[in-house]
């Protein structure tokens, strides 16, 4: 495609360990959000990688008693932008 070109780096934060956690299996936005203590909007956001505050994110560690790494990750994405 573009062998000699560099890409564009970007970096998405993403909850998908909190989702895949065996507790969290298969309840819907909604059952997450009260047993986390959160609004069901702001579990969206985490659903869909959007911007969450650091609060929630230590809200949702103390809810569980875990470390930020136990429910989030980072992915490291490349992309080449269309050329004109």
């Amino acid at each position: 495609m573009y062998p000699l070109e560099k890409g564009i780096k970007h970096t998405i934060i993403t909850f998908e360990p909190l989702f895949q956690r065996e507790d969290m299996r298969g309840l819907t936005d909604a059952a997450i959000a009260r047993k986390l203590a959160l609004e069901t909007n702001t579990v969206k956001a985490m659903r869909y990688n959007q911007d969450v505050p650091y609060d929630t994110i230590r809200a949702v560690c103390h809810a569980l008693d875990c470390q930020p790494g136990d429910v989030l990750k980072a992915i490291t994405a490349e992309y080449f932008p269309a050329k004109e």
